[in-house]
């Protein structure tokens, strides 16, 4: 037999063997497709109605998804469960504000003048939890106690990152009661910071350069300024030299601000008789 012959049965062959294996293969999913039940046509239609018809009305179920619930409440403006503290910025408390926030909670602090409804006032009263209603007055104009005995403080903020009602919402309920103003400038808070020492008012000064507007302040006639940096040595600090400014570390955060703040207000702002011809008059 010719090679050419050869070559020719041998390619006839290999092509009928893979014909005959894609008709088995072909003759075995035909089977299995007639064993598998139909389903029902009111099924078929169901499924066929749950998807949807277009681009558009696919978009919308999306939309949809993606919409918050209108039943949604806002959250409280802080919750503050290291200090056990609810502080809620409403007008009228309800239940619907409070019932699930409490774990943790000792006081609700609360807008001066808000209404809290009696249902709350009773489940407050049944965990021990204390309502306090914070804000409303206004400092004096001069001297570091406002008309209702309550301490005052002269906070700068240099810097963007604090806001300050956010700040004020957690000094309030301390009973402490601020004026705040915002600068761009260390060498213009400091010298701000002098002009209500000389009013005799505390200062607070907020910032993140604490070491060098520790020192542009205590340049200041009638300043005594201290560093800021962690709330158990303010305390100590402000009493050992009477300081009547602290340049508080904003990098500590709000809740160690507001530490900072009370233990500053509530020191002894007297000069030591032994630093006070070096301090006062400088």
């Amino acid at each position: 037999m010719a090679s050419g012959d050869w070559n020719a049965q041998l390619i006839e062959q290999v092509v009928r063997e893979v014909l005959a294996a894609l008709q088995r293969r072909i003759g075995t999913e035909q089977g299995a497709r007639e064993q598998t039940p139909a389903a029902p046509s009111g099924e078929v239609d169901s499924q066929r109605d749950a998807e949807p018809r277009s681009q558009s009305e696919a978009s919308q179920l999306v939309r949809k998804e993606n919409q918050p619930m209108e039943s949604a409440r806002p959250l409280a403006r802080f919750v503050s469960t290291r200090d056990g503290e609810l502080v809620l910025s409403d007008r009228v408390i309800t239940l619907a504000q409070v019932s699930d926030r409490l774990e943790g909670i000792r006081r609700v602090v609360v807008p001066m003048g808000a209404v809290v409804t009696p249902a709350v006032r009773d489940l407050l009263q049944d965990k021990g939890i204390a309502v306090f209603h914070g804000g409303g007055q206004k400092p004096a104009e001069n001297g570091n106690v406002s008309p209702a005995g309550a301490p005052t403080v002269a906070v700068l903020l240099v810097t963007q990152r604090i806001n300050p009602q956010q700040l004020d919402n957690l000094l309030r309920p301390e009973g402490i009661t601020a004026e705040y103003e915002t600068l761009d400038c260390l060498i213009r808070a400091s010298e701000r910071a002098a002009e209500l020492c000389r009013k005799q008012r505390l200062v607070v000064v907020i910032t993140r350069h604490v070491a060098a507007e520790v020192c542009l302040a205590n340049r200041q006639r009638g300043v005594r300024a201290i560093a800021g940096r962690n709330p158990q040595e303010v305390a100590g600090d402000t009493a050992a030299v009477g300081a009547n400014v602290l340049v508080a570390d904003l990098n500590t955060g709000l809740f160690s601000l507001k530490r900072m703040i009370r233990q500053f207000v509530a020191s002894s702002h007297v000069c030591p008789e032994i630093f006070r011809e070096k301090l006062e008059l400088q």
